[in-house]
């Protein structure tokens, strides 16, 4: 009976530093599609002042 108690706190343990870990993860990937989003909405701003916008501001 112990053992198993043991057994499940182990499983538990490992459990919790994977999820840490794929927390983690998430977060890298949320910031780069963050990252992603704010420069295509830049390109597309750029897109919509046109040429002589851009070369005379």
């Amino acid at each position: 009976m112990i053992e198993t108690v043991e057994k499940v706190l182990d499983t538990n343990k490992n459990l919790q530093k994977e999820n840490e870990i794929l927390k983690v993860k998430l977060d890298i990937m949320l910031e780069t599609q963050q990252k992603m989003y704010e420069v295509m909405d830049k390109a597309q701003k750029e897109k919509k002042n046109g040429i002589w916008k851009r070369i005379f501001g």
